[in-house]
């Protein structure tokens, strides 16, 4: 039975409740995203002025048109961060310009043979660029993308354009690129990854809680059919076995006229299981449970009129007290002189103690029966409550079944004052 609270826990909850805080795919991607939107206006705008400096040495077909794609990029790349959507788009404009700006650049000047007084002004893009690569492009396409920009990055350093360094600074320059690139590209796949193991592990925790649903629903079917089954028949043709007198074939014919009523209204109480109970329905199920039965049985009920519990639990209750009853005019033995069910409720708790002064028994032997086991103990339990046997050979039995709401607490200031009923058979 633990299971089921285990069950009932996450069907209160959900599934998602769990993961609510983790990452997964939709939220990384948009990390990524606004991250590199946000650096797409910082360095873009720190740009503008060494592009616009650097222009009177350039080519300036080549400079206008490679100009308003870098920029119109970075441009669309910080708007589409703050509306949320096109940011894969507007950078891959960026890192195509980008590229195509590195890998054209040594012809790009005015006079190619010029050798340039520092390190062309794109330079400081070239993380960016990266960046840009990392949320348009795959891995691999990323991959590539970073090699191909470091080694031009090599090639133009050492030539007139790019200041004509040695090799060993072009060496360096183009180490630096790739490092830097494959670093933000790895940094990129690792998260997504992460993400997509998350979304993995969400999906299936998703359907194991949709197969454990269904087997608990399957469960509490089987559950509640046993329990009917015991109860309206086994438990009927015990009794009609064991009459040998005229009251007990008369107790016989009532459990009979009741297992048929049972059966039969079995479809509407499925209708009906979300229906709350009141205080004044729960005095008059037992009470008709205790006149119905005939069994000489003292009740008293205790709780506040405006209380209401479940349905479903107060069916269970009420049904296991009817098994507990009837067990007691079977097996308690005729010694009895005692027989009382007292039901107490507050705004947190229904608890329903049946006992008698019978020959009683010791609940720590198994003796296959099904009365005590899926009648009472199974059945309270399935609606998340617990029952508690006293019981001894020679000193009576008692059953303690107890319901707690699960999410209301006692100690409320305007709680009202309990009245109390009482009752006997005589």
């Amino acid at each position: 039975m633990e299971m089921f609270r285990q069950i009932g826990r996450i069907a209160r909850d959900g599934p998602a409740t769990h993961l609510s805080g983790a990452i997964n795919s939709s939220l990384t991607e948009k990390v990524i995203a606004r991250t590199y939107a946000a650096a797409a206006f910082t360095f873009g705008a720190l740009s503008v002025g060494p592009a616009f400096s650097g222009q009177r040495v350039m080519g300036q077909v080549w400079a206008w048109v490679f100009g308003l794609l870098l920029f119109g990029g970075l441009a669309g790349s910080a708007t589409a961060g703050i509306v949320g959507r096109g940011v894969r788009p507007a950078a891959g404009v960026v890192a195509v310009a980008y590229l195509g700006m590195v890998v054209s650049w040594p012809v790009a000047v005015a006079d190619p043979n010029v050798v340039q007084p520092g390190t062309p002004w794109i330079w400081g893009l070239c993380n960016l660029a990266m960046a840009a690569a990392a949320v348009a492009f795959s891995e691999a396409a990323a991959g590539a993308y970073v090699l191909v920009v470091s080694i031009a990055w090599g090639v133009i350093r050492m030539t007139p354009s790019g200041g004509q360094a040695g090799w060993e600074k072009a060496l360096q320059d183009s180490g630096y690129v790739f490092v830097l690139g494959i670093a933000v590209a790895v940094v990129a796949a690792l998260l997504r990854r992460a993400a997509t193991q998350v979304d993995a592990s969400h999906a299936a925790a998703t359907a194991k809680y949709t197969t454990a649903t269904q087997d608990h629903e399957n469960e509490k079917q089987r559950l509640a059919v046993d329990a009917l089954l015991h109860d309206s028949v086994l438990s009927t043709l015990l009794q009609v076995t064991r009459a040998d007198t005229a009251e007990a074939k008369r107790v016989a014919a009532r459990m009979a006229l009741k297992s048929l009523n049972v059966i039969a209204d079995t479809e509407d109480d499925i209708h009906r299981h979300n229906r709350p109970i009141t205080a004044a329905e729960i005095r008059e199920r037992f009470e008709q449970l205790r006149t119905e039965l005939e069994v000489d049985v003292a009740l008293v009920t205790a709780g506040p009129d405006q209380h209401v519990i479940p349905y479903a639990a107060a069916e269970a209750l009420i049904a296991a007290t009817l098994q507990a009853l009837v067990n007691s005019a079977q097996h308690a033995g005729p010694t009895v002189t005692e027989r009382s069910v007292t039901v107490r409720w507050s705004h947190t708790c229904v608890t329903v103690v049946v006992s008698d002064d019978g020959q009683g028994f010791d609940p720590s032997i198994d003796t296959g029966r099904l009365g005590v086991r899926v009648s009472i103990i199974e059945r309270v339990e399935a609606v998340g409550g617990h029952v508690k046997i006293d019981s001894a050979p020679g000193r009576g039995a008692r059953f303690t079944m107890t319901w707690d709401h699960p999410s209301m607490t006692e100690g409320s200031p305007d709680a009202p004052t309990e009245t109390v009923h009482a009752a006997a058979n005589g």
